[in-house]
């Protein structure tokens, strides 16, 4: 018997077979389930994966991108090789701080695909993530929110957003009682934080 082989080329913005290093999943296009779940690697030629999977099934393949993408009902021919295209083309999202002073640990910032609300990743800052191409829009966890909008992601670009290095504050009460925290923007008060109505509290934004 002839094995049946499969590769999977994920395209760039110019059609090339350079994106790699990323998961994708195979499932049974008829009942859903997982059949194969590979690491896409290019070889020393720059070659992705020989795969051999069962040639019987019609498959729908999900590349685990920034966001995902997919190539629903792939049918292979059975003792042939078959080459799968899927456009994959990314850049890469660098979070930075302006200063690398370690007051602030652990912040964070969630990312949404461009006039979308639906969270598709959260990333820590002083790390680099990689996304498909196109505009995203940012929600850095500080107190208050930072948001910024219109980030551009290019093909294998780097772009980096870098952000003011924010601060700690610590408030000591030392009664009981409710408080708050306002931003002045245009002579205006924007609430920020609550105090709790609780005991003798130290509270830490």
């Amino acid at each position: 018997l002839n094995s049946t082989t499969a590769q999977v080329n994920l395209l760039d913005e110019y059609n090339k077979p350079t994106e790699t290093n990323v998961t994708m999943t195979f499932f049974d296009n008829f009942s859903g389930l997982i059949k194969y779940n590979f690491v896409h690697t290019l070889n020393s030629k720059g070659v992705p994966d020989t795969l051999v999977i069962d040639p019987l099934l019609t498959y729908d393949v999900v590349v685990h991108t920034i966001p995902p993408r997919t190539a629903k009902g792939i049918v292979l021919t059975p003792g042939q090789h078959t080459t799968i295209p899927i456009e994959t083309p990314q850049g890469t999202l660098d979070l930075s701080m302006a200063s690398r002073d370690r007051t602030v640990k652990d912040l964070k910032c969630i990312v949404r695909e461009n006039g979308k609300m639906q969270t598709l990743n959260v990333q820590p800052f002083g790390e680099k993530e990689n996304y498909i191409i196109g505009l995203y829009d940012l929600e850095v966890l500080t107190t208050p929110r930072i948001y910024i909008e219109d980030v551009e992601i290019k093909q294998s670009h780097s772009t980096t957003i870098e952000i003011p290095m924010p601060g700690i504050a610590v408030i000591e009460k030392s009664a009981a009682g409710f408080g708050g925290i306002y931003l002045e923007k245009e002579n205006k008060l924007e609430l920020v934080y609550n105090f709790e109505e609780t005991s003798i509290q130290r509270e830490t934004i």
